[in-house]
């Protein structure tokens, strides 16, 4: 029986990328990777109720300006300055906090978060960002309890269905086998429910890549050839982690593809369950244990209407997509994995860790090794 598995990378709080297992779409339920997301975060107010001088407006001002551009490092410096002026500021705290997350610092990122709900209890921006920061660094039963807290608040609607989603998807994480985060690899997590592969007989995977340009001759806003090329780097970069025993070639039309790849700007066409944060989503169809074809779309637009989709964002986010439709259909429970389940901005590096590399090949372990061809022999039908 052929079945049908989906996966998206999506974003969840403070400029982060992530996927969440979920359901199967299918007549039987499968090892699936579902989603729920909710927006980022950034405290617009100061939030203190003494008198702040124009100065502190001044900074905290431009560093909201410099989060919603995923321009971390700079807003922190702006951030420590504003909070040594108005150390008792909540807003400027939980921004500092978002700061932190995003350059890489966790545990200042989490005293910053704390600071804001010491100042503010209620802070629903600052509750939100410390749920977010634990399921970060994958410390999910606090991510859960800081949800739950988040929810006892007045939260309605499409938002208060997004946080009991995640709170869903923690939970079912937790009860499933989970691999040491400091083992060699991680392929516990990506078999715990199945083993998929691409059969040798289809090595080389065909591979089509769709230009920016959409059926009715318009363009994908936002494409660049840069993210074409970031897509072709990524299945490199695997085949290579693998030892060249999974191996794939560019073909010039989707008809005689294996997998066929896609762009888009439009947020709908890479969302599941009513939510807007998805960076991209793929999708496999299996027979038995054996892959037999697959498509991956990649969002080209910024999940904030200011922000900035940056080449390494887009990187990490085809990395992990690749991964998934080469057979990874699980995560790794370690943050510094590019598929771990949220590939944060500061945490996961737009490059294969050594745990990725180990755990593809440990995948194809049993194939044999297919000689190399150079680059240019392999994109020529591009």
């Amino acid at each position: 029986m052929i079945r049908n598995v989906s996966l998206s990378v999506l974003f969840i709080t403070g400029l982060v990328l992530s996927c969440l297992p979920l359901r199967a779409e299918t007549t039987q339920d499968l090892p699936n990777q579902n989603k729920a997301s909710v927006r980022t975060n950034i405290s617009q107010e100061i939030r203190d109720d003494q008198h702040v001088s124009p100065k502190v407006k001044e900074l905290f001002a431009q560093a909201v300006h410099l989060l919603k551009i995923n321009r971390a490092y700079q807003a922190r410096d702006l951030l420590e300055q504003a909070a040594a002026l108005a150390p008792k500021s909540a807003g400027i705290h939980c921004n500092l906090g978002l700061a932190y997350q995003n350059s890489g610092n966790m545990p200042k990122a989490l005293a910053e978060f704390k600071a804001a709900l010491e100042l503010a209890p209620h802070m629903p921006e600052a509750t939100l960002n410390l749920a977010g920061c634990y399921q970060s660094i994958g410390a999910n039963t606090d991510a859960i309890k800081w949800y739950t807290t988040y929810l006892s608040e007045d939260v309605a609607g499409l938002q208060r269905k997004q946080i009991t989603d995640i709170i869903g998807a923690l939970k079912t994480a937790n009860q499933k086998p989970s691999s040491d985060p400091k083992a060699e690899d991680y392929l516990e997590n990506i078999t715990a429910e199945g083993t998929y592969r691409w059969p040798k007989e289809k090595l080389p995977i065909r591979v089509f890549i769709q230009d920016g340009d959409l059926d009715d001759g318009k363009s994908v806003n936002g494409f660049k050839q840069s993210f074409k090329d970031a897509l072709i780097t990524s299945f490199d970069d695997w085949s290579q982690a693998a030892g060249r025993r999974i191996t794939y070639q560019i073909v010039p039309d989707k008809e005689h593809a294996d997998i066929f790849c896609t762009w888009t700007s439009d947020p709908q066409e890479v969302t599941e369950n009513g939510t807007l944060s998805e960076r991209g989503s793929a999708k496999i169809i299996v027979k038995g244990n054996l892959i037999e074809r697959a498509t991956l779309k990649i969002l080209t637009r910024p999940i904030l209407a200011e922000g900035i989709l940056s080449e390494d964002e887009m990187k990490k986010a085809c990395l992990h997509e690749v991964g998934h439709v080469l057979g990874l259909q699980g995560h790794s429970t370690n943050n510094h994995d590019v598929m771990f389940f949220t590939v944060d901005t500061a945490t996961v590096w737009p490059v294969l860790s050594r745990r990725d590399k180990s755990t593809i090949a440990r995948l194809y372990q049993n194939y044999p090794v297919v000689a190399s061809t150079s680059p240019k022999q392999s994109r020529a039908t591009k």
